[in-house]
């Protein structure tokens, strides 16, 4: 008892007596008496404000905006001043052994060289012209398709791919590609109204996403009445398998919709893959989906699924 009165007269907050308290009657194999008047007060402070938190932090999290990771803020490279610093400095992107490519502002220009002074840490330096790369316009800042850049070389495109992922989007096009970065956690843009606002699109008309890749597949399936596949290539880890995951349940929610259903009638058929059942809406697109990780959509039913998740 003694001992616990000495940890509450030390103690700093009501809460922290409290605990202590607790702590050392568990340790002497006693229950822990109620707290005191300053414990019930921290007590009582501590109740009402942790449970709002958590509250608040849960509420963040379900309703975790999806279109932040769909579309990307222009705001500040469209801005005037912006363009008007990187014409004035004539950025570049130099080689640099931490981060790969730098951006340094050119100084002067000679036969074989180029003097350059880095953005970041002001330092100067002399690299050979040859190794010098042009950097886009602040226009193309975290442009959606690749293939629109003015200057399509390594370094542009290895930037527009970081800021793009450290902006939380994950997917950008490059020409008829869609590059797909791991995020390594979960994103809320594979819910049902996703699907929803994807569905119907062409794919300018929408953010990059596998379900505009998946809805392009679809619907040239349904109008040309040819095969169509979707290749899923990259290395082990980089999310082949989920992003084989998201199409098929694309394609399960569209073709079991009743525009689905109108657009394209099919006889009643049961698909499985490794032994389950699918949706029966799979049935309504011929699927074939290999361990490759490659995907063919044939309009006539094709009940062979050798794929295993």
């Amino acid at each position: 008892r003694a001992r616990g009165r000495r940890e509450a007269a030390v103690g700093g907050s009501g809460a922290r007596r409290r605990d202590r308290a607790r702590g050392v009657a568990r340790l002497e194999g006693r229950e822990p008496q109620g707290p005191t008047a300053a414990g019930r007060a921290g007590s009582a402070s501590r109740s009402s404000t942790r449970p709002r938190g958590e509250a608040a932090m849960s509420r963040r999290a379900s309703h975790d905006d999806p279109e932040r990771y769909l579309f990307a803020d222009h705001g500040y490279a469209g801005n005037a001043a912006t363009q008007a610093d990187w014409t004035a400095r004539r950025l570049v992107w130099v080689p640099s052994e931490r981060h790969g490519f730098e951006a340094a502002a050119v100084t002067e220009e000679r036969t074989d060289e180029v003097a350059v002074e880095l953005a970041e840490s002001g330092r100067r330096a002399t690299v050979p012209k040859a190794d010098v790369q042009r950097m886009n316009p602040p226009k193309f800042t975290k442009v959606e398709d690749m293939a629109e850049l003015t200057c399509l070389n390594e370094a542009s495109v290895l930037h527009n791919l970081k800021d793009r992922y450290y902006s939380g989007l994950i997917y950008t096009y490059s020409g008829l590609f869609c590059v797909v970065i791991n995020p390594y956690k979960n994103l809320p843009i594979y819910t049902e109204q996703i699907v929803e606002m994807y569905r119907g699109k062409k794919r300018h008309e929408v953010p990059p996403h596998i379900y505009a890749i998946s809805e392009t597949a679809y619907r040239s399936m349904l109008q040309d009445r040819e095969d169509q596949s979707i290749l899923c290539t990259g290395e082990s880890g980089a999310g082949k398998t989920e992003n084989t995951k998201k199409v098929i349940q694309y394609l399960a929610h569209v073709a079991s919709s009743h525009k689905g259903r109108k657009d394209h009638t099919a006889p009643n058929s049961i698909a499985y893959v490794s032994g389950r059942q699918l949706p029966s809406c799979i049935a309504s697109v011929g699927l074939n989906v290999s361990l490759s990780g490659s995907l063919s959509l044939s309009p006539a039913p094709s009940l062979s699924l050798p794929f295993s998740f």
